[in-house]
């Protein structure tokens, strides 16, 4: 919530973060790499924190299936 609004925000290929509050996006001087590096206040009762994960897909070559994933957290077969 800001300001009364239930706000969403998008990070962006490139980068970039926006803020969709219902009707339109607005872009949010913060990138994502300055997001993950520390906790931003965004308003007196709002703040935004963020983290990074890793993972790793195996696909096989010859039919473009994902064999695993594997991550900090598990590991996945097919």
């Amino acid at each position: 919530m800001e300001n009364g609004v239930s706000t969403r925000y998008i990070p962006s290929l490139d980068g970039g973060l926006y803020r969709f509050d219902g009707e339109s996006i607005h872009p949010v001087p913060l990138t994502a790499d300055k997001l993950l590096s520390a906790s931003n206040k965004i308003s007196e009762d709002t703040m935004m924190v963020g983290g990074k994960d890793l993972v790793t897909y195996g696909i096989d070559p010859t039919t473009g299936k994902v064999c695993y994933k594997l991550s900090k957290v598990s590991i996945q077969r097919w």
